[in-house]
Formats: structure tokens, sequence, C-alpha cells
């Protein structure tokens, strides 16, 4: 008889074999959402980081050269903390926007990432003397995000 109709039992013949089509990993689409999050966040803390270091050297530098801070320093203060404050916020504005893309684009969150917008958003404080002053600065905005996407990654 030598048929067998059972589903359980495995056939005599041996199975046709189909090469199988390697597998295209899927393109994960950019988010644009995440990338507005992100350039929101890093202007918004970099001029408020910014507004305060300025304001603080300001007051430091006009109570060496004076002595005291009156309201005839309230000018002079203004002006550079605002400059100070469009400073680090173009600034992490624009790492936050480099780092982002590049994860987003590569697919992976690592140091590279961080490295890189560091470096191409921090080339006017290696050009310019008066932002030179300031880089620890932006070194510490850097810091406090790798740290925060740090602890975060560790979340559930």
């Amino acid at each position: 008889m030598g048929r067998s109709w059972s589903s359980y039992e495995e056939s005599a013949a041996p199975a046709k074999t189909i090469p199988k089509e390697p597998v295209a990993v899927p393109v994960k689409p950019f988010d644009f959402t995440t990338l507005r999050h992100k350039l929101v966040f890093g202007g918004l803390v970099g001029l408020s980081t910014g507004l305060t270091f300025g304001c603080v050297d300001a007051v430091r530098s006009h109570h060496t050269q004076f002595g005291r801070v009156d309201m005839q320093a309230m000018r002079p203060i203004m002006r550079t903390a605002g400059t100070a404050g469009l400073l680090f916020s173009g600034f992490f504005f624009a790492y936050q926007g480099i780092k982002t893309s590049m994860e987003q684009i590569r697919g992976a969150e690592d140091i590279a990432n961080v490295a890189v917008a560091s470096v191409v958003a921090g080339v006017p404080f290696i050009q310019h003397p008066v932002m030179r002053a300031n880089a620890m600065y932006a070194a510490l905005l850097v810091g406090l995000d790798l740290f925060h996407e740090e602890i975060n990654s560790v979340r559930p």
C-alpha cells in the first residue's frame, strides 16, 4: 500500500529546498517629531544656560573692574547675558540637531554621535577668543546631556 494519509508521518521522498532570499532590513523612517522636540529642547536649555552664565560672568567682571555692581551695570550685564544666551542656544540647538539626525540615520545611539555633534557644533568656540573662554560651559552642557541619555537608557 505504501501511501500514508497521516500528516504526522514524514514522507520518504526528500523535501524540495527553496533557496532563501536575503531579507532586507526595513529602513526606519526619519522621525521629524523627535528632531523637532530635541531642537526645541536644545534651544531652550542653551538659552537659559547662556543667560545664566553670561549674567554671572558679566556681574563678576563688572564687580572686579568697579568694585561694586549698581544700576549703571545693568545695560552691559544684560547685553553680555543676551549674547551668551544666543551663543549657547545656537550651540546646543546645533548639537541636538546633529546628534539626533545621526542617531536616526545611523540607527545607533553611541558616543560617535556625541563626538561628531560636539566637534561640529563647537567649531565657533575654537575659532573665536571670546567664545573660547566659554568652551567649558559648552562641554558641561554636552556632559549633562550625555549623563541624561545614560540615565534614561536604564529606565524600563
